[in-house]
């Protein structure tokens, strides 16, 4: 027959004829587990959730251990004891940092704390087993010596505790649920003494030969004193009579305060009233909360149209907030009440974002911030900015934008040290404009739809060299017979001409003309040169730039008829016909 395992401690019982030759070494290894059952084991639970505690059937266990040592875990685990067949006492030792629970399956369990050891025992009842605490009611019927008792849970003795012996006492102290309050039995000072929020409540008849409290007294009946001394607070449920004069130099506390008369008076020093909730003052029919200083009414709090008024009764009184800033009073605001209710503020107004300062009986004017921006707003009529000194616009992100009906137009702004005057508008240009004995004329007009071009409305004076940064020119080349009238049409530009070189000779005595011609609104000559005319020189002012002559023969003058991007047009004009020959021109055109 094969062997089978005792249920409690899987121990290896042999069946008849079984081992053979081998039962003394099965017995042995029996009488060893169940020395092992007897004595002290350890054993690592898994970090994990759950772990189980297996008796081994017939080999060796340290689960087996009466008194069985956990260690390890990283986290609260159920510890399910196999087989649920066993019925078993064990001395449970919780060294882990988390609490453990034992279990057979469906039953009771028992959880261990860390740190805590506890005797268990298993019912065997399969997977509906129990475990219980063996330790949960003890009776000791004699004596018990503890180095120290520690006790979780309620303690219930039915007869006398006595804590040392006559003239060798020991402490007794019995904490409450409050932090700090406890009550202690000092034997070095033979006191009782209650700590923290502790309190004695006496619900039946106090009685000693002196009492003295340096704390409260909460007494729910009658009490009947011939003489009482009271260092601390009298807290009082019921309601206390006094005939004659009630003499508190420490203070009176109470719940509800009845005061019968008209007047609450201290001779002399501060009255100090401290309450854990809110302080009420009721002046019924609308009246007044007065304040008064040596009996001369400086101020009241009073109800005016279901509105709450602070009023200042001295005439031309200011009102004063004050404050304490690192030790030092400081006056935040002052109400000039001379001067209409003036507010003085001592220091910055601040509101938080996206709320305004609005100026105005309907708020017209409007200073505000949003979470990224500020503003200033003028709902109605003109914002004027009058300036003792200068007026200052300082962005520090170097733009400073222009808009009207919310449109931006222009920009000052600056780059390096450069300042910069932007119009942002597409082909929108910049017009200086100025009063000129009362009428509004336009000095001057940059063009930006011509990259920029300036118009004077006048001459224009530079007190320096007048540079282009990129020149632009073109050159015509050609010959014609100085009787002919026909015009010299150049051809496009792409840019508007500025100034105009014209040099050209007649016939083959290379006899040489030049002339110049500068554009300023219209076209008209600025110098002309002849060597060979009789009226040799220069000459200015004349209507045109250019005239072709050979001594007293004049063979045409030369004037500008289109001048524009497309292209320039000389006009010629016969004046005075001489010996015709061929005139060679050469005409230069700068933009």
């Amino acid at each position: 027959m094969a062997s089978t395992y005792v249920n409690n401690l899987r121990l290896n019982e042999m069946a008849t004829g079984d081992a053979s030759g081998t039962w003394g070494t099965v017995t042995n290894l029996n009488l060893e587990l169940i020395g092992q059952a007897l004595g002290y084991g350890t054993r690592a639970i898994a970090n994990a959730s759950t772990d189980n505690i297996t008796i081994a059937d017939g080999a060796s266990d340290a689960d087996r251990s009466m008194y069985l040592k956990l260690t390890g875990g990283g986290q609260a685990c159920t510890v399910t004891i196999l087989p649920n067949t066993v019925s078993k006492v064990w001395w449970m030792e919780n060294a882990t940092s988390y609490t453990l629970t034992f279990t057979c399956g469906s039953g009771a369990n028992v959880a261990i704390l860390a740190g805590e050891t506890k005797c268990i025992a298993t019912d065997g009842a399969g997977s509906g087993g129990v475990v219980y605490d063996v330790l949960t009611d003890v009776n000791l019927a004699g004596t018990t010596k503890t180095a120290a008792l520690t006790n979780a849970g309620a303690l219930s003795n039915q007869g006398t505790v006595t804590v040392g012996v006559d003239d060798t006492g020991y402490d007794v102290k019995f904490f409450g649920a409050t932090s700090g309050s406890y009550m202690l039995w000092d034997e070095s000072a033979d006191d009782l003494i209650l700590g923290g929020a502790a309190g004695l409540t006496v619900a039946g008849v106090l009685t000693g030969a002196s009492l003295d409290i340096s704390g409260d007294i909460d007494v729910d009946g009658t009490t009947n004193l011939d003489v009482v001394d009271i260092d601390g607070a009298v807290d009082m449920a019921s309601t206390l009579t006094v005939t004659g004069v009630l003499t508190a130099n420490a203070g009176v506390v109470v719940d509800n305060f009845t005061l019968d008369g008209t007047t609450l008076a201290l001779s002399s020093g501060d009255m100090l009233v401290d309450v854990a909730g809110n302080i009420t003052f009721d002046a019924d029919d609308a009246g007044e909360i007065r304040l008064k200083d040596g009996g001369t009414q400086y101020g009241a709090l009073k109800i005016d149209s279901s509105r709450f008024k602070i009023q200042s009764t001295i005439s031309d009184a200011d009102m004063l907030f004050a404050g304490n800033d690192g030790g030092s009073e400081i006056t935040a605001l002052t109400l000039d009440m001379s001067t209409g209710g003036t507010a003085y503020f001592a220091d910055d107004v601040r509101l938080t974002d996206n709320h305004a300062i609005r100026l105005g009986t309907d708020g017209n004017i409007v200073f505000f911030h949003d979470n990224s921006n500020g503003y200033l707003e003028n709902g109605t009529g003109n914002l004027t900015l009058d300036s003792a000194g200068d007026v200052i616009l300082d962005a520090d992100s170097d733009l400073i934008k222009v808009f009207a009906s919310g449109t931006q137009f222009g920009t000052f702004y600056s780059t390096g040290n450069d300042f910069l005057m932007y119009s942002a508008g597409q082909d929108k240009d910049i017009i200086f404009q100025g009063n000129d004995g009362g009428s509004t004329v336009t000095a001057l007009t940059l063009d930006m739809s011509a990259a920029g071009e300036a118009t004077f409305n006048k001459g224009a004076t530079f007190g320096g060299t007048v540079t282009q940064s990129t020149a632009k020119t073109a050159q015509f080349t050609g010959q014609y017979d100085g009787r002919e009238t026909t015009a010299i049409t150049l051809g496009s530009l792409g840019f508007k001409p500025q100034v105009l070189f014209c040099i050209f000779n007649v016939g083959t005595s290379q006899h040489a003309s030049w002339g110049m011609a500068a554009r300023d609104g219209g076209h008209q000559s600025i110098i002309d040169y002849d060597p060979q005319a009789a009226n040799d020189g220069y000459e200015s002012g004349v209507a045109y730039f250019g005239r072709l002559a050979f001594g007293s023969a004049i063979f045409s003058n030369l004037a500008v008829s289109s001048w524009n991007a497309d292209n320039v047009v000389i006009q010629k004009s016969v004046d005075n016909v001489g010996n015709a020959a061929t005139c060679k021109y050469k005409i230069i055109v700068m933009g």
